[in-house]
């Protein structure tokens, strides 16, 4: 999901916003590979989001502990307890996905559906509020779409969970990569004025 501060891109120089017109372009296209990618073959994109997936709890779980411990003196004896509680489920269930692939496959699926759920929710609400920004129909349309195919993948969890989570992440990486070129699209057109 991308927001921008019209306001602040307008102030940027036109060396400046030109860089940052090529990386939202280079985002663009690696989403667009990232989402073919997952319709050529879902079972092991859905593998391979598992995989990061699980590495990301452990190193969280890791950084959530030592955070907590680092900054024990700012929190309550409570506080301590909770973060670093956290920290190690984080850590369980990160070793847990590298052990079960295929339960990870399963909660992944479920949880992903609540966070596209969420994101398409922001994305609509960032319409409502930004009706002056030039494209913001895409977002609009793309947060609709999001809220759909969170429904689907929900009410389709455990049954479809490995082509539904794969075919749910191409769709949402092909919307973010139609978000990027639109956005590095207006950029060109701001450094061409």
């Amino acid at each position: 999901m991308v927001y921008l501060d019209l306001d602040q891109l307008k102030s940027l120089e036109p060396a400046e916003l030109k860089k940052q017109r090529t990386h939202y372009l280079i985002l663009g296209i690696l989403f667009a590979l990232a989402g073919a990618a997952c319709f050529i073959s879902p079972l092991i994109s859905s593998i391979a989001i598992t995989v990061i997936m699980a590495w990301l709890l452990i190193f969280g779980g890791v950084m959530l502990i030592t955070a907590t411990i680092y900054y024990r003196n700012f929190q309550s004896i409570w506080s301590i307890f909770l973060g670093v509680l956290l920290g190690l489920s984080y850590i369980f269930f990160g070793y847990v996905f590298t052990k079960e692939p295929a339960l990870a496959i399963l909660s992944l699926a479920f949880l992903i559906g609540v966070l596209f759920l969420a994101v398409g929710i922001m994305r609509v609400m960032i319409a409502f509020r930004n009706k002056e920004y030039p494209g913001i129909g895409i977002f609009l349309f793309t947060g609709i779409i999001e809220i759909i195919l969170a429904l689907i993948l929900i009410s389709g969890w455990p049954n479809n969970s490995i082509v539904l989570i794969s075919t749910v992440l191409g769709i949402q990486f092909i919307f973010n990569s139609i978000d990027y070129f639109s956005i590095s699209s207006f950029m060109k057109k701001m450094v061409n004025k």
